[in-house]
């Protein structure tokens, strides 16, 4: 009798102790899926909706909005990225693509500015609502290429400059005033220049250019504009047709005429063909 007491004590220890780990388990299982859930949007006080006009690959962002100086530079550096509402890494971000930028604090007066206390970027994929496929995606980054294309030719009209001008005022693809200046500064700074957004009448009304002289003593002018009256559409998708100008002076300038773009479903602008070269 007394061997049944005690067997029936081993075994009702034993449901107590199973209890007890059961329980232990359960919290333990709600304590990891709750870190594993996935992170929501990380909201600051104030947001910016940009465009990446260059640095993905680096991590260096140059952001451009809708004016002249709403251009900013940031470093996705320990910053949460999210594509689609879902937690991703940095890796995600293309040039051309907009983001969200949610910030708290001010903003640094600099040019590009800096956005204050940045909790997270978040970002649209190709083909979403706020990034719809078939745009003019990373136009910037297609100009950018053709301007640094006609800057290593004919580099005797670079030579002993301050100055470099970018206008873009008649290029086709609608712009932002802030992406014209992102790509002004960009192309300026990689060539260790000052950066105007100055058309030739402007030049010479402020006097960089002499009327009776056709010279830039100190600068060179690069010009991008539309070579058509409207875009042309080939096989449902957009082609952007340009010519690109460097100009030093009446007897020093380099053009590339009819320069075409056609953008790729579900890419990018990548490259483009020059029609034609003309040098005076």
């Amino acid at each position: 009798m007394q061997l049944l007491v005690n067997l029936k004590s081993i075994i009702d220890e034993r449901g107590v102790i199973m209890k007890k780990i059961f329980i232990l388990l359960c919290f333990v299982f709600m304590f990891l899926t709750g870190c594993n859930s996935p992170e929501e949007i990380q909201k600051g006080d104030n947001t910016a909706f940009v465009r990446i006009v260059d640095g993905a690959e680096s991590g260096n962002l140059i952001l451009a909005g809708e004016s002249t100086y709403d251009v900013y530079i940031l470093s996705t550096e320990n910053i949460p990225v999210f594509l689609d509402g879902k937690k991703n890494s940095a890796d995600c971000l293309e040039d051309g693509m907009p983001v969200t930028i949610h910030y708290s604090g001010g903003i640094e007066e600099s040019f590009p500015a800096k956005l204050g206390s940045v909790s997270c970027i978040e970002a649209y994929s190709r083909g979403t609502e706020k990034n719809p496929s078939g745009t003019y995606y990373d136009l910037a980054g297609l100009y950018l290429k053709a301007m640094n294309d006609i800057w290593n030719e004919d580099t005797a009209l670079n030579h002993d400059t301050k100055y470099i001008s970018v206008n873009l005022k008649d290029a086709p693809g609608n712009l932002t005033d802030g992406e014209k200046s992102a790509i002004t500064w960009i192309f300026a700074n990689s060539h260790q220049k000052e950066g105007l957004q100055l058309s030739f009448e402007e030049l010479t009304n402020k006097g960089y250019i002499k009327k009776d002289e056709l010279y830039w003593k100190d600068g060179v002018l690069f010009s991008i504009a539309d070579s058509m009256n409207e875009n042309e559409i080939y096989h449902g998708l957009p082609v952007v047709k340009f010519d690109l100008t460097k100009w030093r002076s009446g007897l020093g300038a380099l053009f590339y005429v009819d320069c075409t773009a056609s953008w790729p479903q579900n890419g990018t602008w990548s490259d483009y063909q020059v029609g034609g070269v003309a040098i005076s």
